[in-house]
C-alpha cells in the first residue's frame, strides 16, 4: 500500500513525479461550505489502482470516496468501483454548497467522467478540467453523489 504524507492539494500543487515520465493523474474533488471545505483525490495513474489511504473524519464538512464501510481520502479506482460507479461520501455539509472537480494528468482524457446528483436525478457530463456545482444539503447527502466513468476508448463503463 502507498501512503502519502501531504494532502491533495500539496501533490497536485507539485504534479508529484513519481519518475521521469510518470505524472499523477487523477480526479480531485473538494466541497466547500462558509469558510468549512473537505477534498478527496481518485488516483487515475497506471499502477496505482489499490492505492487507499483512508478517511478519517473532520470536525466540520467531511468528503470521502467510498462508502460507509470504506471511505478513502486518496484511492486509486480498484478500491472504490464498482461497475463504473463512485461513491462519494458527504457528512455534514452545510445549507449552501460548492463541489469543485478537477481533472489532471494525461490518464484523466482517456476516460468519460460523469458526476451523479441522485436527489435532483441529474448527470452531467465533465467536458472541462474543471467543474462546479451549488448544491443545497438535504438529509440524504451521503449517498447523493457519485461519479460513473466510461472508458473513451471503448465506451463501456469500466
Amino acid at each position: 500500500m502507498l501512503v502519502l504524507w501531504m494532502t491533495v492539494a500539496d501533490a497536485q500543487s507539485m504534479k508529484l513525479q513519481l519518475s521521469d515520465s510518470t505524472v499523477i493523474s487523477g480526479i480531485r474533488i473538494r466541497v466547500t461550505n462558509l469558510n468549512r471545505q473537505d477534498e478527496t483525490f481518485l488516483d487515475l495513474t497506471p499502477g496505482h489502482d489499490t492505492v487507499a489511504v483512508s478517511k478519517l473524519d473532520n470536525p466540520g464538512i467531511t468528503l470521502a470516496l467510498g462508502t460507509a464501510f470504506n471511505r478513502y481520502s486518496i484511492a486509486g479506482r480498484a478500491m472504490v468501483e464498482e461497475a463504473g460507479i463512485i461513491p462519494l461520501d458527504l457528512r455534514r455539509p452545510g445549507f449552501q454548497n460548492t463541489m469543485t472537480i478537477l481533472k489532471s494528468g494525461p490518464e484523466s482524457g482517456f476516460y468519460a467522467i460523469y458526476f451523479k446528483d441522485d436527489y435532483e436525478g441529474t448527470i452531467t457530463y465533465l467536458s472541462e478540467d474543471s467543474s462546479t456545482f451549488d448544491f443545497f444539503a438535504t438529509g440524504s447527502d451521503q449517498s447523493r453523489f457519485s461519479l460513473l466513468i466510461q472508458s473513451s476508448a471503448t465506451g463501456n463503463y469500466t
